[in-house]
C-alpha cells in the first residue's frame, strides 16, 4: 500500500529533545527544529476526530489522544528509529509526543510516527 501526494496534506514540523547541564547537577531541556514534512494522518485516528483511549491504571482511570502520522523517509533531516522517545511533532498549535517510529506497513518509502498529545493523559477525578 502506497500513500497518494494528495494524502500528505498535514504539515508538521519534528524536533529533537536535548539535555544540557544546568551547571547545578541537573539539566536544561531544549528542542532542535529538525525540519517540516507533509504527512497523512491515519491509523487510530485522523485530524477532527476523537481519539480517546481509556485505561485503568494504578487503580485509576486515565485517557490519550493518539494519532499516526506517515511522512517519506527522504526528508532534509534523518530520523532515528532507535530514538523516538526524543522526538515530538508540532501541528496545528499542537505537540505530539512520539511513542514509536516505523517503516509503513513494510514500505521502504515512508515512515509511520505514532504519536500521543502532548499533555493529553489525564487522571478523571471521582
Amino acid at each position: 500500500m502506497t500513500i497518494s501526494a494528495g494524502e500528505l496534506k498535514h504539515r508538521i514540523a519534528i524536533s529533537v529533545e536535548s539535555n544540557t547541564s544546568d551547571g547545578q547537577g541537573g539539566y536544561v531541556t531544549t528542542w532542535t527544529s529538525l525540519g517540516n514534512a507533509w504527512a497523512a494522518a491515519s491509523g487510530a485516528a485522523k485530524i477532527g476526530q476523537s481519539s480517546i483511549k481509556n485505561a485503568f491504571v494504578h487503580g485509576q482511570e486515565t485517557h490519550s489522544e493518539r494519532i499516526s502520522f506517515s511522512i517519506r523517509q527522504k526528508q532534509a533531516f534523518t530520523l532515528d528509529t532507535r530514538l523516538s522517545d526524543k522526538y515530538r511533532i508540532s501541528h496545528r498549535g499542537q505537540y505530539f509526543r512520539v511513542l514509536g517510529i516505523s517503516q509503513h506497513k513494510y514500505d521502504l518509502d515512508f515512515y509511520s510516527i505514532t504519536c500521543e498529545l502532548w499533555g493529553a493523559t489525564t487522571t478523571a477525578q471521582t
